[in-house]
């Protein structure tokens, strides 16, 4: 198989079109998490989705389109779970300062 710069664009629409619906269904803002942060959700959930998807072989009849509803759908789903990943990631880097100063004797 042969990538072209033509399904490198596509890639990325359909990423920033992916990530841009899921940055607004988690943040209610009008622009979402901004171009850049958009983007990247939306092209590593469209990694994610598009594995996932091939993987449980979901929704095969989608394919249909060059720039499939599949694809769209894979990376808003894979974005959501990028973000939620990421989310859980961010909890725990901050829990761990919070349990070391707990561990912390009192001052004298």
């Amino acid at each position: 198989m042969s990538v072209g710069i033509y399904n490198v664009l596509t890639w990325l629409l359909v990423g920033l079109a992916g990530g841009s619906i899921a940055a607004l269904a988690l943040t209610a803002r009008t622009r979402g998490f901004g171009l850049l942060r958009n983007l990247i959700l939306g092209v590593t959930g469209a990694l994610v989705g598009g594995a996932a998807f091939a993987m449980f072989n979901l929704f095969p009849n989608l394919d249909r389109i060059a720039i499939s509803a599949r694809d769209l759908l894979a990376a808003v789903l894979g974005s959501l779970v990028v973000y939620f990943l990421h989310w859980v990631w961010q909890k725990r880097r901050c829990a761990q300062p919070l349990a070391a100063a707990q561990e912390l004797p009192p001052p004298r």
